[in-house]
């Protein structure tokens, strides 16, 4: 799944904003009573205090350019503003999950607004719309987010929200482990030092018209929150049914060893290549695009040996695609 982004930034978890308001002097439901089933999951956690992997909660909070933004996992690892992991205590995970508990997060409305104040200081909309406080919740096959942006009047409840969400990780996320640059990030996954949590690849290589063979065409693969997740694709149906694992540790360092030997970090960000292939990698705020296709003009015998470790890199993720679609 996708995470939340920066005020000014699209929220790639909300396709379309929803434009109706919450009621704000409406009576919250009784915790995991008569709701759906996030909330019902979300009370069952938050009582039993068994926390799944599968589970993160993603925080931006203030109107500043640069909000405090966090994720926080079930695993044990948070990352704050996208460029620092931090141990994520499960003492302060099971304190936030009561918090979002009680405050019947699970059922607020997906874009929430609260009253107009009493004086309002002149002046004209905004002309844009940017993302102010949001939360995202996910557990399993179960994702919710709620957000706020800068042309709804200020609901200080969902205010005080994030606000404590924030706060109650704050002191952890002072220490932790950041990265130099791309190759200093995959360095830290390959040896175990940094979580795979925080390894992002998508790897994009559909059919297309046009093509002059659709040889190793067909095939999308993502890695985000710790999970892999692949589909097949082909001219006639699209993209088909995906298949999600969890990324292993063991699998993270092997994913981050193969961006290294190729040399990743330091090719183009345009190779010269058969067929038709995206190549997105992101390690805590450090990240790197390439595409690589027949360009016009180029000389594909000058870039033999940069399409060779392109190749193989490509040939591994194919690999892996292939076999996660066969289980």
């Amino acid at each position: 799944m996708p995470e939340l982004r920066a005020a000014g930034v699209s929220f790639a978890l909300v396709a379309v904003l929803c434009t109706w308001s919450a009621n704000v002097g409406a009576a919250k439901p009784e915790p995991g009573k008569g709701e759906n089933p996030l909330a019902a999951k979300l009370h069952s956690i938050a009582t039993s205090k068994d926390i799944p992997l599968d589970l993160w909660i993603e925080t931006i909070d203030g109107e500043d350019p640069d909000p405090p933004e966090m994720i926080v996992y079930g695993s044990g690892v948070g990352v704050w503003a996208r460029t620092r992991q931090f141990p994520v205590p499960e003492k302060q995970m099971l304190k936030a999950l009561k918090l979002l508990d009680r405050a019947g997060f699970a059922s607020m409305p997906d874009h929430v607004r609260g009253p107009k104040p009493a004086h309002v200081e002149e002046g004209g909309e905004p002309d844009s719309t940017m993302i102010v406080r949001a939360v995202t919740l996910t557990i399993g096959p179960f994702s919710k987010t709620v957000i706020q942006d800068n042309k709804a009047w200020k609901l200080e409840s969902f205010e005080k929200l994030c606000h404590d969400l924030v706060k109650i990780f704050r002191k952890a996320a002072r220490h932790g482990i950041e990265a130099s640059g791309l190759d200093d990030g995959l360095a830290k996954v390959a040896s175990g030092e940094l979580a795979p949590e925080v390894l992002q690849v998508l790897v994009n290589a559909p059919q297309q018209r046009g093509l002059r063979s659709q040889a190793g065409q067909g095939w999308v693969l993502r890695i985000n929150h710790g999970l892999i997740e692949v589909e097949p694709h082909d001219l006639t149906s699209g993209y088909g049914r995906s298949v999600a694992r969890r990324v292993t540790p063991e699998q993270a360092r092997e994913i981050a060893a193969w961006l290294r030997e190729a040399g990743f970090p330091d090719m183009p960000p345009n190779v010269y290549d058969a067929g038709y292939t995206d190549l997105a990698v992101t390690v805590l705020g450090r990240e790197k695009d390439i595409q690589a296709r027949e360009f016009a003009g180029r000389d594909p015998a000058a870039e033999a040996a940069v399409r060779a470790r392109f190749r193989a890199l490509r040939d591994h993720f194919e690999d892996l695609t292939m076999a996660l679609l066969k289980r």
